[in-house]
């Protein structure tokens, strides 16, 4: 295997084992393998998100940093708000998280530090609240919505919540 992808490896790895352990901590069943199948719709979906994390400096030397702790947090919340209408199984192993981190990812590549991106995925947890609270059907949807729509062509969470909330408020 080449060094690249050693580190490739490395660093997915710790992004499922830390993502398991935050889950757990929330009280949601999750462990490393059932967060990979929730990540993405191809094989190399997770090594590209995993890449992506830590060339914006959220893993570093086989760790998460402060900032991606702060996302794997935001992660799993999200995961832990839809979960009740999200219409994933019960014991679905860690699948709604890794399905919550493929969707929050910056598959527009338009963040390219930590802290921008992470300015936009705490914006998607806020709103997502907020439509829970004044939106409850909306919410729904989005539930259902949020961990499966395929995000790599342009679309993104805050496009879909801004659609939600325009078709609530017809």
């Amino acid at each position: 295997m080449s060094a690249q992808k050693a580190y490739i490896q490395e660093v997915l790895d710790t992004l499922l084992k830390e993502a398991a352990e935050a889950a757990k901590k929330k009280g949601l069943r999750a462990s490393p393998g059932g967060i990979v199948k929730g990540l993405g719709f191809s094989y190399e979906t997770p090594y590209i998100v995993a890449y992506g994390l830590a060339a914006r400096g959220l893993i570093n030397d086989g760790r998460l940093t402060e900032a991606g702790r702060r996302l794997i947090e935001d992660v799993v919340e999200l995961a832990a708000e839809i979960k009740e209408y999200s219409l994933f199984p019960q014991f679905d192993g860690g699948r709604l998280i890794g399905a919550v981190l493929y969707a929050l990812y910056d598959w527009l590549d338009m963040y390219r530090d930590s802290e921008s991106y992470l300015e936009f995925v705490e914006e998607v947890v806020r709103r997502v609240k907020r439509l829970k609270e004044t939106r409850p059907e909306a919410f729904k949807l989005l539930a259902v919505l949020l961990p499966r729509i395929g995000y790599e062509d342009g679309y993104s969470p805050l496009k879909l919540i801004e659609a939600l909330e325009k078709e609530a408020s017809t």
